[in-house]
Order: structure tokens, then C-alpha cells, then sequence
């Protein structure tokens, strides 16, 4: 899934562009990537048909939002309660 790829290959404060298309995992989807990132949009181009189902997201600051931080935090009691 491309929140893999963003893990592992974007920086703190980086951006991501990726196109998805509507329907019912959209807005699940979308609820999830907006943890990873301070600013997370749906952008619908100009140039796509209205009754097409594509949109992209745009996400920028990952790593970057007080979601993302609670999150790691999280994340870090859970690996050192495992021992």
C-alpha cells in the first residue's frame, strides 16, 4: 500500500502525491493518511470528467502532525512493553 512507501522512503516535512479513485475504502483511506501528514487534501483536476471517479491526494509534512506524534508515541510504548 503506498502509506508502506511513504514510511520508508520519505523524509520528516516531505510531500506525496498519489492518485486513488472514490468509492467506499476512499474515505477510509483518507482518514489515514491524514494522520501522517500536517496538511492532507482531495484535489480533483479541472481537466478530469465530473463523472469520473479520480482524485488525487496531496499530502504535505509527513511526519509532521500532532495525529502522527501520538501515534509514534504509541508506537514506542508498545515495542518497549513487548519486553
Amino acid at each position: 500500500m503506498t502509506i508502506d512507501v511513504c514510511t520508508k522512503n520519505l523524509k520528516i516535512g516531505g510531500t506525496v502525491v498519489m492518485k486513488t479513485l472514490s468509492g467506499t475504502m476512499e474515505k477510509d483511506a483518507y482518514r489515514m493518511f491524514k494522520v501522517y501528514f500536517k496538511e492532507f487534501l482531495r484535489v480533483k483536476p479541472r481537466a478530469s470528467r465530473s463523472r469520473s471517479s479520480e482524485l488525487y491526494y496531496l499530502g504535505k509534512g509527513y511526519g509532521l502532525s500532532k495525529e502522527y506524534e501520538m501515534f509514534k508515541k504509541l508506537e514506542e510504548k508498545k515495542e518497549v512493553n513487548k519486553f
